[in-house]
């Protein structure tokens, strides 16, 4: 039997059939015929139980190396029959009439019915294939010669025709069974297709109230950029060179977070960008901050969402570094590992609490008040969106903690953006 589905890619024969009326109908047929009957999968694991067992084959089957063989004649009977694309009646090791029915499924070989168990006259037995080459000679033992004598004899023909039947109503039922098999897992497929849809929908939806909460302080941001020129200016014409320097550092970073925002940069613009910050930061601390860049020539012409290391670095300054008693620390590392980005951004701060780490961890965690936007408006929560958003399921952010010892946030991004 071949049932030729389409949306079938692999499929476990007892996953999709109805056993228990499958061996209602298997009980009935060896009722009506007097023929044994049983369902098997691939590896010839019974998926049914035996209809209509001969007390000769339980008889036979006491002595191992006899059980062997009948189990080597099924296994084989099935193989052909899966070979031949039909029922396939053969000649078991013990001289009974027995018949293999495959079932396939797109080409692939699931299961087969066995059936058989016939006493057939010498000739018609000489007109069906030895199944294996080794023979039980089982006629000096007094109990199975009395089992086989009591074996009724049926023709060949009939033995062809309860196979064409059996081959005919197993197809009939496993077919139905394999549709609805499919349909269940086409609405599986389907609804986890929805829910990833309706996941991307809230990605997207968060995403956008994230833009328009980073847009909302940009309504100054040409009068703040010209007032800093103005004050550049100033400070040149009273000789102010550290304020003119820190004007102009302070235009380029406001500059630069309005105009890239959102948008894949070069790691050596993002670099350059966190060298002024950080310098900026220096002159808030004082002698209580210092910082350490470490970062690999490889990885300057590879791209990351921009402003995602300031808004780790803004973590790391006001939660971290802010409320920390005695000097503050702050390393950040980056290098290409296997084509990957990787980033380490380590601080000596006061720590993140378990819960909160544990929240952030399990992106359930949510800003609790306007101190976590207090520069990028951006974090961690929102860091691990936009680098999805980015990277789909191929980055990876991970953050360990300790209280009163420091925080460490490692980012390894994919080469490319999806």
């Amino acid at each position: 039997m071949i049932v030729e589905v389409n949306a079938v890619e692999s499929m476990n024969l007892g996953q999709i059939i109805d056993t228990k009326r499958l061996q209602e109908i298997q009980d009935k047929f060896s009722n009506a015929t007097g023929l044994s009957a049983i369902t098997v999968d691939f590896r010839g694991v019974p998926v049914t139980s035996y209809s209509n067992f001969t007390s000769f084959c339980m008889e036979i089957r006491k002595t191992k190396t006899y059980e062997d063989r009948c189990h080597r004649c099924d296994a084989y009977g099935g193989i052909e029959a899966s070979r031949k694309d039909s029922p396939y009646i053969y000649r078991c090791h013990a001289g009974l009439a027995d018949f293999a029915i495959p079932i396939k499924v797109k080409g692939q070989f699931i299961g087969s019915v066995l059936a058989g168990q016939a006493k057939l006259n010498e000739t018609d037995l000489k007109k069906i294939d030895h199944m294996i080459t080794e023979i039980t000679y089982w006629e000096n033992n007094e109990k199975l010669t009395d089992a086989y004598n009591k074996l009724p004899v049926t023709s060949l023909e009939k033995v062809d025709a309860g196979a064409k039947l059996l081959e005919s109503i197993i197809s009939t039922l496993i077919e139905k069974d394999i549709i609805k098999y499919i349909q269940e897992n086409l609405n599986e497929k389907n609804n986890k297709l929805m829910q990833q849809m309706q996941e991307q929908k809230n990605l997207e939806r968060d995403l956008e109230e994230k833009e328009r909460t980073a847009l909302q302080p940009r309504i100054n941001v040409n009068f703040l950029q010209n007032s800093l020129n103005t004050a550049s200016r100033l400070s040149i014409l009273e000789n102010a060179e550290k304020t003119t320097d820190t004007l102009y550092d302070i235009s380029d970073i406001l500059q630069y977070t309005v105009q890239q925002t959102n948008q894949l940069v070069k790691m050596e613009e993002e670099i350059a960008h966190i060298r002024r910050y950080l310098n900026l930061q220096m002159l808030r601390f004082g002698d209580r901050f210092q910082y350490e860049l470490d970062i690999d020539q490889k990885v300057l012409d590879r791209e990351i969402p921009s402003l995602i290391l300031q808004s780790i670095v803004d973590n790391a300054l006001i939660h971290g570094l802010e409320t920390k008693n005695g000097n503050g620390f702050l390393r950040i590392l980056a290098d290409v590992v296997d084509e990957d980005i990787i980033i380490k951004i380590m601080d000596n701060g006061v720590g993140i609490p378990t819960k909160i780490l544990e929240q952030i961890q399990l992106d359930q965690f949510q800003k609790m008040n306007d101190s976590t936007s207090l520069t990028t408006g951006m974090d961690l929560f929102t860091i691990k969106l936009i680098l999805k958003h980015h990277y789909g399921n191929d980055f990876k952010m991970t953050i360990t903690s300790y209280i009163h010892k420091g925080t460490s946030v490692i980012l390894m991004i994919p080469k490319e953006s999806n």
